[in-house]
């Protein structure tokens, strides 16, 4: 498998750019919630005695808030290490995979000696997924992995989409892996497009990826979880340290989902951010923009003048750091992506990509 590098390292950079923009990790523009900085602060001195085991009182409270049973919620410490568990878990043979997509669908699957098919997403078609050659292919694949919104091109299904797919999928009995990490950016948190409600469907081959770094803008302390079947939760935790969310995460996650009003701020502004960016962004000429659905907009370079890796390490030297997405599989070499933040910080991350792009062009 071809190197990969995730978006957010600002750690390469930041000694020689202390003030480095960083545009290559999608995290919520208002930034961590007050309130959960200061939960977090009070919390500091606990932190001699050891986390509640399996985070259960994140567990209850995150069951209400999304709506499922606590017995269908397991915490993990961060969305990925939720995957490298189920693929444990489950250990299937087959896999189904979309390209592009996250990249650690197919990296928790290899130390389970996997094989991996793939369907290719188009750009003609906007990367969406095309459900009827999905539904055609579920038959020989034990799982089958989703980002919903996609990740790096932001395509989506709605719930009725998904229903229609798991009742496929539950013929073969196929796991489904539906990943709604940056689904809570969405009016309501995107309950349309969400596949959680089909839980209370008996779907029990559902597996329902979220992660809380994104919306929350909580990367540093990894906090995520899988909503499925209690028994599917079962597997997952007899895999797991039973202290395997810290509690200054326990902490942090519990204010955040508390804080109604920074949640209901997020989706108001979103709107606003998109349309700062792409107003920007519009105007340079040889770079081509897909339409945002979230807080990150997907470029490909027109002209072929440099690559997206040139690009990416030249904004770098002047402050910015882009997400190079030539080490997506189904993108080419000159893909890059922007993430979208408020209007003070576009402005700086435009003007430096503007004139980097503009030297190459004259160079």
């Amino acid at each position: 498998m071809k190197a990969f590098e995730h978006g957010g390292n600002i750690h390469i950079w930041k000694e020689c750019q202390p003030d480095l923009l960083d545009y290559s990790a999608n995290i919520n523009p208002l930034g961590m919630p007050e309130s959960v900085r200061t939960a977090v602060a009070e919390a500091i001195l606990e932190q001699v005695h050891y986390p509640e085991p399996r985070a259960r009182t994140l567990q209850r409270k995150l069951a209400a808030h999304y709506q499922v049973q606590t017995e269908e919620i397991f915490v993990a410490n961060g969305a990925a290490e939720a995957l490298y568990l189920l693929a444990g878990a489950l250990k299937p043979k087959t896999a189904l995979v979309m390209a592009p997509t996250f990249s650690e669908y197919e990296r928790s699957l290899l130390p389970e000696e996997c094989e991996i098919e793939q369907i290719e997403l188009l750009k003609e078609e906007n990367f969406a997924i095309p459900l009827e050659v999905v539904k055609s292919r579920l038959g020989q694949v034990d799982i089958a992995y989703f980002g919903n919104p996609n990740n790096p091109a932001g395509a989506m299904e709605t719930t009725e989409e998904w229903r229609a797919l798991l009742k496929v999928a539950q013929e073969s009995s196929t796991f489904v892996v539906v990943d709604e990490s940056f689904l809570d950016f969405f009016p309501e948190g995107g309950t349309s497009y969400s596949a959680k409600p089909l839980l209370e469907e008996g779907f029990d081959n559902l597996l329902v990826l979220h992660s809380l770094t994104k919306f929350f803008a909580l990367p540093g302390l990894r906090l995520g979880f899988v909503a499925s079947s209690p028994r599917i939760i079962e597997a997952l935790e007899s895999r797991s340290d039973v202290w395997n969310v810290n509690g200054l995460a326990q902490i942090a996650g519990l204010a955040a989902l508390e804080d109604k009003e920074y949640q209901a701020k997020t989706r108001i502004e979103l709107p606003k951010w998109q349309k700062d960016m792409m107003d920007r962004v519009g105007t340079i000429e040889g770079i081509q923009w897909s339409q945002p659905q979230v807080n990150f907009v997907l470029g490909e370079i027109q002209d072929r003048q440099l690559t997206a890796t040139e690009l990416v390490r030249s904004c770098a030297k002047r402050g910015l750091l882009i997400r190079d997405c030539s080490n997506f599989k189904g993108l080419g070499s000159y893909w890059f992506r922007l993430a979208i933040r408020g209007e003070k910080e576009n402005t700086r991350a435009v003007q430096i990509l503007k004139e980097v792009w503009s030297r190459s062009r004259n160079s």
